[in-house]
């Protein structure tokens, strides 16, 4: 899967996640079996997408990704077609999270990236001390 599918689906994720967030308003409190499984079915196709998508994207950017057009598409379309109320800290603080969601589009792995090396990996995995000897034991001269 190529990054920029990655980013599709993990797109299609957080719309799905938006529809989800928004429909449970009308499942009262899932009492309403019709808004329920709409519901239902939009939370499992974004975590299926969300899923899909950490394919090509390292799963915390993708999670955190996905999180972040959650609260902002969440907010807006509350804000805007449910007229809930907006304040100004609001529009910040929203403005904050979507700069964040830029920031881990443009910061995240190219292709064919890998964050160490298959030689640093192998001496990363290798101990610089023997783990079979014990710690030194402290003598009571020392202070210990």
């Amino acid at each position: 899967m190529t990054l920029t599918t990655g980013w599709i689906l993990l797109v299609a994720a957080g719309l799905l996640e938006v529809a989800w967030a928004v429909g449970l308003k009308w499942t009262g409190g899932f009492s309403r079996p019709g808004p329920t499984i709409v519901v239902l079915i939009a939370m499992v196709a974004s975590f299926a997408l969300l899923a899909l998508s950490t394919r090509a994207i390292p799963v915390a950017i993708a999670y955190a990704a996905w999180v972040g057009i959650g609260i902002v598409g969440t907010w807006a379309v509350t804000s805007l077609l449910l007229r809930e109320p907006i304040t100004a800290l609001q529009v910040v603080c929203v403005a904050l999270v979507l700069s964040g969601v830029i920031g881990l589009k443009l910061t995240s792995p190219s292709p064919g990236h890998t964050p160490m090396s298959a030689s640093a990996t192998a001496s990363a995995s290798r101990p610089d001390t023997d783990l079979s000897d014990p710690p030194p034991q402290r003598s009571a001269e020392s202070g210990g």
